[in-house]
């Protein structure tokens, strides 16, 4: 399994998921995304293929990457973003 293809590579891209959903529905997903890593110790894993439903891997990879480019140093992907590390 690979899910870097999902990887955020314009901010843009987050605008479907805030229409989708609803403005105020993305920002309560983000937040608990952004709680669950800012709460993890150091070396916990999370395995995006058990933990994440497929539907929410687009999305989640993405919210992910936003955390990622904005606590630098504070989780790590593997390489086909299935597994964060929080270093």
């Amino acid at each position: 399994m690979d899910y870097s293809i999902h990887v955020l590579t314009d901010i843009s891209q987050i605008e479907p998921f805030k229409a989708e959903m609803g403005e105020r529905k993305f920002y309560d997903y983000g937040i608990r995304i952004y709680k669950y890593f800012a709460n993890m110790e150091p070396g916990d894993k999370f395995d995006v293929t058990k933990r994440v439903a497929k539907k929410n891997v687009d999305k989640f990879i993405k919210i992910a990457c936003l955390y990622w480019n904005e606590f630098p140093g504070h989780i790590q992907f593997n390489d086909t973003f299935t597994q964060i590390t929080k270093l």
